[in-house]
């Protein structure tokens, strides 16, 4: 099995490589290029009749080409439950010892795009083949993200030659409603061309790195980023000072920052488009996954008229994440899904998540919840209280029984149809996973049957 991988991946290099140097002989020129989508893959119109004459010859190998590295290439399909890392259960050695445990299926692979991008033209891919060549010991099978928001590198907004000179943003934000410290944040408006243009260099470089490693095979899903705050969840700064709940007076006006840009609606929607087809060009055969949160993700501002209050906007925005959804699945056709990073085991699975899939004849996918995390720990069943923060702050833990029926309400989502009858998989904590292997076990076998 391993004398074989070796030989896939080696297969897969040569492949890509021929199908490289095909393109460019038949062009007759090397094109000095940051990233393969610039390369002249047969193109641009011949000027004889000769060589009109080699590209027809050489079109067919080098399809034949593409054809035979994809087959040998094809991704494992996401299912079941995959471990997803948090920085401290990584240095608790937490993480390391949650892969061994029977029924994990995956686990994630997370970096931020500042850490394979350290400069302009500048691309480091050494933290992300470690963490795949620990998926390949265990052999799991991966969810890879990279997260933009506070990942965002800095570069982006140097000036020329050190970077592309583009307009900055910066935010300070708290998560779960001012529970969290405050963070800053640096972004430029995701719909202009430039970051645009640097997202998709960034795929396009990362794509490349992955087919010639022979990882690729190993992904299963990758996460749609590009436009987010504090993790690769979709979301933009939104709060308000007078609205968060942080005892530090710390939170930026986001909604007055994007109203001095002329943010609207519609130019997240075209950003989306643009960033959906990146993904649909350098990943077309892979699950693309959007994790989505439903409520209070985008700053309170329509088409027309100044910022508003976030509970008066609640309408706006569900619009937007709606049209959102349906922009990225347009593009993404048959690979595309839908991820909610939320789930108890008093309540079903979140029914907006589920309506929107099933409106879009897209799959499901899950993570639990985070309501230990400021314990050091992952997620809890249910919470006392009235409301979300409150049951947030008077988290319950789980039992290994209550444990499985929270996964279970994600791998059979209430409300779900066609497509989303079943979830896909869910992202579980690494001290939830050594906590309880009967329901991690139990979870992998019935999602087999």
């Amino acid at each position: 099995m391993i004398r074989f991988q070796r030989m896939k991946n080696r297969m897969t290099s040569f492949f890509h490589e021929l199908n490289v140097r095909i393109a460019l002989s038949v062009e007759g020129y090397a094109r000095n290029a940051q990233s393969w989508n610039y390369l002249p893959l047969g193109m641009r119109m011949p000027r004889g009749m000769v060589a009109i004459a080699v590209s027809v010859l050489l079109t067919g190998f080098s399809i034949r080409a593409q054809q035979a590295a994809a087959a040998l290439t094809t991704p494992p399909p996401p299912r079941g439950v995959y471990v997803w890392p948090n920085n401290w259960a990584v240095k608790n050695g937490e993480f390391a010892k949650a892969l061994t445990v029977p029924g994990v299926d995956g686990v994630g692979v997370h970096v931020e795009w500042s850490e394979i991008s350290p400069a302009l033209n500048t691309y480091d891919f050494s933290t992300v083949d470690r963490q795949f060549e620990a998926a390949r010991l265990h052999h799991l099978a991966v969810e890879l993200a990279v997260a933009a928001g506070q990942g965002t590198p800095k570069w982006l907004f140097a000036e020329p030659p050190l970077g592309l000179g583009l307009r900055r943003l910066d935010f300070k934000v708290t998560y779960h409603g001012g529970q969290e410290a405050c963070h800053d944040v640096s972004m430029p408006p995701p719909w202009d061309p430039r970051y645009q243009e640097a997202f998709a260099d960034m795929l396009a470089q990362l794509s490349r790195h992955l087919h010639e490693t022979g990882y690729d095979s190993e992904i299963s899903a990758i996460k749609l980023t590009g436009m987010n705050t504090l993790t690769e969840e979709l979301a933009l700064p939104s709060e308000r000072p007078e609205e968060s709940t942080n005892p530090n007076p710390c939170v930026t006006h986001s909604p007055g920052i994007w109203a001095g840009v002329g943010y609207r609606p519609s130019l997240v929607v075209q950003a989306m488009r643009g960033i959906a087809a990146s993904y649909q060009r350098y990943f077309p055969n892979t699950e693309v996954v959007l994790p989505i949160i439903v409520l209070f993700a985008f700053p309170p501002i329509g088409e027309v008229g100044p910022p508003i209050s976030r509970q008066n906007a609640i309408g706006i925005n569900n619009r937007l994440l709606e049209d959102l959804v349906r922009t990225a699945a347009q593009n993404l056709p048959g690979h595309f899904a839908l991820q909610d990073a939320f789930l108890l085991d008093t309540l079903p699975a979140d029914q907006r998540t589920v309506g929107l899939a099933r409106a879009n004849g897209i799959p499901t996918a899950w993570q639990t919840n985070i309501w230990l995390g400021k314990n050091g720990k992952g997620a809890a069943c249910s919470g006392g209280g009235n409301g979300f923060q409150q049951e947030m702050q008077n988290a319950i833990p789980c039992s290994e029984s209550s444990f499985l029926q929270m996964l279970r309400n994600g791998m059979s989502p209430q409300g779900g149809a066609g497509p989303s009858k079943n979830g896909l998989f869910i992202e579980v904590f690494p001290s939830d996973v050594i906590a309880f292997p009967g329901a991690i076990k139990a979870a992998h076998d019935e999602w087999k049957r």
